[in-house]
C-alpha cells in the first residue's frame, strides 16, 4: 500500500514522532536569517545576521552606565560588531541539541566603537549563546582585546540577556 504521501521513519533520527507538532522538535535546528535582539543588561538593540550554518555577524548598539567618583554618572553609548564562528553545531545536531536562534559555542573578532569617545577596540572572544525557551537568549563571552588609540590591552567579559525577536 502506498504512503500517499505520509511521512515515514523517525525525525532526525530521535525516535520520536515525525508528525508531532511539538515547537523544539519542528524548531530544534533552526536558523533565522536574522535575529533581532532586545539586550536587557547592558540595555540596547541589534541584530544576527546568518552567513552560512556557522558564520554569522552579530552588531549591537548598547549603553554602559555607572558613577565614577571623580566623574560623577556617566552614560556611554557603543556599538558593537562580531563575526563568530559557531564551532560546534555539528556535534550539537548529531546529538539532537537545538541550535535554534544561535544556540552554540563561539569563536569571534569583535570591534567596539565607543561613540562619546570616537575610540574604537579590536579583540577575540571565546563564549556560548543559548536560546531559553522561544524567545529568550543569554549570551556569556571571555576575551581580550586592544584599545586602538592607546595600544592598551583589556580583559573582555561579555554577558548577556535578552529577547529574540
Amino acid at each position: 500500500m502506498p504512503n500517499c504521501g505520509r511521512q515515514i521513519g523517525t525525525l532526525r533520527g530521535t525516535g520520536k514522532n515525525p508528525n508531532s507538532k511539538s515547537y523544539f522538535e519542528n524548531n530544534i535546528h533552526t536558523r533565522n536569517l536574522i535575529n533581532l535582539k532586545l539586550s536587557f543588561l547592558l540595555p540596547g538593540a541589534g541584530f544576527e545576521f546568518g552567513l552560512s550554518d556557522k558564520f554569522s555577524i552579530n552588531s549591537m548598539l548598547k549603553n554602559e552606565f555607572g558613577y565614577i567618583s571623580s566623574f560623577g554618572w556617566f552614560i556611554n553609548p557603543f556599538i558593537d560588531k562580531q563575526l563568530r564562528y559557531y564551532h560546534n553545531i555539528d556535534e550539537r545536531k548529531r546529538n539532537n541539541i537545538r541550535t535554534y536562534k544561535y544556540s552554540g559555542n563561539y569563536f569571534c573578532l569583535v570591534h567596539t566603537y565607543f561613540l562619546n569617545e570616537i575610540k574604537s577596540s579590536v579583540g577575540l572572544e571565546y563564549g556560548w549563546q543559548r536560546t531559553l525557551g522561544k524567545n529568550w537568549y543569554y549570551n556569556l563571552g571571555f576575551g581580550v582585546s586592544r584599545r586602538i588609540d592607546t595600544n592598551s590591552y583589556s580583559i573582555l567579559c561579555d554577558y548577556d540577556f535578552g529577547f529574540n525577536f
